[in-house]
């Protein structure tokens, strides 16, 4: 049993070997970062690839706030620049 799949099961990640004739070929692929599952599920990238994120302060104790500022919290707004960089380190892929 000496195909790619067995090859690839068994050696190190970052290499990938493929049948080449009667030879195995070796390429080498970057490793994949993982995406902190936290932050996929608060901030969206925009099209311009700025990260897009939910207002606070709209989960409880609703009945003292104005219906305008609750409707204005609805809205989603960029994330500040001073966060920009560290939102695209921990969702890459996005």
């Amino acid at each position: 049993m000496t195909d790619s799949r067995f090859l690839n099961k068994f050696l190190p990640s970052r290499f990938i070997y493929r049948k080449n004739d009667s030879n195995f070929e070796e390429e080498k692929i970057m490793p994949k970062i993982k995406s902190n599952s936290g932050a996929k599920k608060r901030f969206k990238m925009s099209k311009n690839g700025k990260p897009m994120r939910a207002h606070a302060y709209k989960s409880h104790i609703l009945n003292k706030k104005t219906t305008k500022r609750k409707r204005n919290l609805r809205k989603v707004s960029v994330a500040d620049k001073t966060n920009v960089k560290q939102i695209k380190k921990l969702v890459p892929y996005k």
